[in-house]
């Protein structure tokens, strides 16, 4: 008997939760589709209707978490945020910072797996990619002329900037997420006017 339109759905929610709850406890090489389909609770042939592989679950996985994190950056566009000196957020967290940290958070081991060697220079880009488009946007419009200095173009300055933003969100990764996500994105900030 055919699946049903929101049982078709679920399935394929299904896979996603067991892959995402499989990452907590093993490394993505080691999991397997069959781990994948016990977790499920689905046999391989319901898998195989909507992935190929397993390299496609994970891409597909992986672009909706991305897809996540350009959500929650795309408030900075905001008139909220716009409309408002970037100063402001060294005392008080920039919400749409602190919203991508504590997604970030939340899903804790899917991004310490992603993070991690699996994909990690992607992912850097990826977020890199981002940061650029949303929160340069909101750092660069009260400093036009900011970065034409010393001979130096825009363009490397911006990079400098993105790649110790990124940097720093590693580190605060690799240290487990320990430090409040407020005194993160407070320090995202100040840092980023530092530069």
């Amino acid at each position: 008997m055919p699946f049903k339109k929101h049982e078709a759905i679920d399935a394929k929610e299904y896979i996603f939760e067991a892959f995402k709850k499989l990452l907590k406890d093993q490394h993505y090489d080691k999991i397997t589709v069959l781990d994948i389909t016990n977790q499920a609770q689905i046999n391989r042939a319901t898998f195989y209707l909507y992935f190929k592989d397993k390299q496609e679950l994970y891409t597909i996985f992986y672009q909706r978490y991305m897809k996540q994190i350009e959500h929650i950056l795309s408030a900075l566009k905001s008139p909220t945020y716009i409309n408002k000196k970037i100063e402001l957020y060294t005392t008080t967290p920039l919400p749409p910072i602190t919203a991508m940290l504590s997604y970030l958070r939340k899903e804790k081991n899917v991004t310490k797996t992603l993070f991690g060697d699996t994909g990690h220079i992607k992912v850097l880009r990826d977020l890199s990619d981002l940061f650029e488009r949303y929160y340069l946007f909101l750092y660069n419009k009260d400093r036009p002329v900011r970065f034409i200095k010393k001979g130096k173009t825009i363009e490397n300055d911006t990079r400098y900037i993105l790649i110790a933003l990124v940097g720093m969100v590693v580190r605060w990764i690799e240290d487990d997420m320990k430090r409040p996500v407020d005194e993160v994105a407070i320090d995202f900030v100040k840092f980023s006017l530092k530069l």
